[in-house]
């Protein structure tokens, strides 16, 4: 069955959900769809029998008002706690019970539809058509919200006059390493290495609810892109002898390893402002690549996609 709606969100990631949230608060009923089978984009986490693991974004740190107004909110809802380990600075917040839990209040009463792949968007008819990579119309909406990656929105919006300003978006891709342990490797809870293959390993399991001997390791986008069609398994078993350098040569028992590849995982030159808009076809494209790496890039676009879309309203009410 064909979706219809009057507003429609692609990505529920940070940004998707801050503008679903928002029209939510506002009264609207926007439909939210996404490839992935969870909530919350690269603030991801992945379970494996006891084990968790934050394989996306690491921590949330606030730089301005508007994430840390959200951080307050999700504290109410006891869906953010503060990370101890790292300590270099202003306090790092994380999610409960993964970084994927702080997207999930932002989620509650919106229609989010999961597993829904869209490979194009055509402007038919005075509305947004969206369809799967078999031709096979999927939704109708007026107004499109695009959140998902430069690189994937410009896809999707292959012809539109702004796709050529979207794909001039480069993101970098990351592999990450997720590894348990019979016991604590001989590192620090977090390790920061820049311009090497692991800039980043931490002891996911000294997150505040764990308890246990899991670790994340990301990798350099320069390896990765040398590393690119690895087997999730060479890639794990590749990142595990960085890790057993970095360790002195030597690691506890490994009870599993995985990798997951992000095939965009930041934008190293953001677009350079919150988001894009075509008034006259009813679209918004925003994404934390519009202005930056960090998760708080996210919720800054999303409120500017979000105060757009009210500007289309008071439009639209005024032309009446």
């Amino acid at each position: 069955m064909v979706i219809e709606t009057q507003t429609l969100i692609l990505g529920a990631g940070l940004t998707g959900l801050t503008v679903a949230a928002g029209l939510n608060r506002l009264g609207e009923a926007p439909v939210v769809l996404d490839k992935s089978r969870g909530l919350g984009g690269r603030l991801a986490t992945r379970r494996v029998g006891e084990w968790r693991f934050d394989h996306g974004a690491q921590y949330l740190r606030p730089r301005g008002p508007q994430l840390a107004a959200l951080l307050d909110a999700l504290k109410v809802s006891s869906a953010v706690t503060d990370w101890a380990a790292v300590d270099d600075g202003a306090p790092a917040y994380v999610g409960l019970p993964g970084m994927s839990g702080l997207v999930k209040p932002l989620a509650e009463g919106v229609d989010v539809r999961k597993g829904v792949r869209i490979s194009s968007a055509r402007r038919e008819q005075e509305r947004w058509h969206l369809y799967d990579a078999d031709g096979g119309l999927v939704a109708k909406s007026r107004v499109l919200i695009s959140t998902i990656p430069a690189p994937q929105a410009a896809q999707v919006l292959a012809g539109h006059p702004l796709s050529d300003r979207i794909a001039s978006v480069v993101m970098d891709p990351c592999w990450t390493l997720m590894a348990a342990f019979d016991e604590r490797p001989d590192l620090p809870d977090i390790s920061r290495a820049p311009d090497t293959v692991l800039p980043w390993i931490a002891r996911d399991g000294s997150k505040p609810g764990r308890g246990t001997e899991t670790w994340v390791a990301q990798a350099s986008a320069e390896w990765t892109r040398d590393a690119i069609d690895l087997s999730r398994q060479d890639a794990a078993q590749a990142l595990l002898a960085v890790m057993r350098d970095r360790a002195g040569g030597a690691l506890p028992n490994v009870l599993h390893a995985d990798a997951h590849r992000w095939l965009y995982s930041q934008a190293p030159k953001p677009l350079g402002q919150p988001c894009l808009v075509d008034r006259d076809a009813g679209l918004v494209v925003a994404g934390d690549w519009c202005l930056g790496a960090r998760a708080e890039h996210a919720v800054l676009s999303g409120d500017a996609a979000l105060a757009v879309l009210q500007d289309f309203a008071v439009a639209e009410a005024a032309a009446r």
